[in-house]
């Protein structure tokens, strides 16, 4: 009897912090990031203000809605710890574009990484040494920044740099 209370007692407690991580993550990554976004590559444009909406929407998956006056844009992204940061990659077919090999493993368990950080697992596993990457969350300031192609001939790139509310 004791065995079966102590068994049921440890299951309890995994399930509760279990989802208290998840809970803390989504309190650290999800919310309304407020900020400008600029044209790169133009010196006479003038920074326009712009919101992200950030939403966890599945393991290690954010929806982020980035809009502005001129700009109203939904896209997902994977988000990889590392460090104080979150990393964030592509996915979907938006991964399969830009690198031209579908993601082999979406998330690797922690047992899998070794002493690497997910994002440094991310990279080895899933990208080339000339890969580029586009955005994080920087935990220190509670911060977004993307930066993105704003139309089909990826001649007018964007970033976007926003503080969380």
């Amino acid at each position: 009897m004791k065995l079966l209370n102590y068994t049921t007692l440890m299951v309890f407690i995994l399930l509760f912090s279990g989802c208290e991580k998840q809970e803390s993550l989504n309190d650290a990554l999800e919310g309304v990031y407020e900020g400008f976004i600029n044209p790169v590559d133009f010196q006479t444009a003038s920074p326009e203000k712009a919101q992200a909406n950030v939403t966890i929407i599945g393991d290690h998956l954010i929806e982020v809605r980035c809009f502005s006056k001129t700009l109203d844009t939904v896209f997902h992204l994977n988000y990889y710890k590392h460090d104080d940061e979150y990393m964030v990659c592509l996915t979907g077919d938006s991964f399969l574009n830009m690198y031209g090999h579908p993601l082999y493993h979406e998330n690797m368990s922690p047992g899998m990484m070794g002493n690497n950080t997910e994002w440094m697992s991310h990279l080895e596993y899933q990208h080339s040494n000339t890969d580029e990457h586009f955005g994080k969350f920087i935990m220190a300031d509670q911060s977004f920044e993307y930066f993105f192609e704003a139309n089909k001939n990826h001649t007018v790139k964007l970033h976007f740099r926003g503080i969380r509310n």
